[in-house]
């Protein structure tokens, strides 16, 4: 009569083997449903005694239905979000970290750091990438320390050719490639020893650097 929308559940009620213990033949009845009723009895097996009906206004539907399709919308969007971090968080675990570690890794190089050497856990290609890089940087190092040497060595023939060109006398000329020679990277001592046949043994006859007692 008012004019709002209804939702109407109906089902017959038919009667079921169970029903017959107290709506069968009178006699065999319950006391409580003898005294209770006088004519509910004699029903059969199927038959429709009654209708179950229901009556739900159609708002209440909406509204219930509305509530849970927002319900459902926001805990699949959290859902999602949640997936999402975790996704990004792996990522960044697996991916991004390493990849920065790279780049700190080949900063160093660029800087001279070649003693550099960079752990990246795993095994994919950026974990090869790393052994790599690695491997590389033990090979300029090595490089390094080989042009390092020839730049000394190259100097020190330099300096013993000007030497030979501007000394008199072999003594000081000895004694000055002596000194050039002790004056390189890793050498500690340099010395000229002139062969005894008599006494059999090698006499210094020049030196530079820290002996330390060797040529006693």
């Amino acid at each position: 009569s008012s004019g709002e929308d209804f939702y109407h559940y109906s089902q017959p009620l038919r009667i079921k083997p169970r029903c017959l213990k107290c709506h069968g033949t009178k006699d065999k009845a319950p006391q409580s449903i003898q005294k209770r009723y006088d004519n509910a009895y004699d029903y059969k097996i199927g038959e429709i005694r009654g209708l179950l009906s229901i009556k739900l206004p159609a708002r209440i539907i909406k509204q219930r239905t509305h509530e849970l399709l927002q319900h459902n919308i926001i805990s699949h969007f959290l859902g999602m979000l949640l997936s999402f971090v975790l996704i990004a968080l792996l990522f960044n675990r697996t991916i991004i970290s390493r990849i920065k570690t790279l780049q700190r890794g080949s900063a160093s190089l660029a800087q001279g750091n070649y003693k550099t050497q960079i752990k990246l856990s795993g095994n994919d290609e950026l974990t090869q990438m790393g052994h790599e890089f690695n491997n590389m940087a033990k090979m300029i190092a090595l490089r390094e320390q080989q042009l390092i040497k020839q730049q000394s060595l190259y100097y020190a023939l330099s300096q013993t050719n000007k030497s030979i060109a501007q000394l008199d006398s072999s003594d000081k000329l000895l004694n000055k490639i002596c000194q050039i020679a002790s004056n390189q990277n890793n050498i500690i001592f340099t010395w000229f020893g002139m062969a005894d046949s008599e006494q059999k043994k090698l006499i210094p006859v020049a030196q530079a650097g820290q002996t330390n007692g060797y040529l006693d």
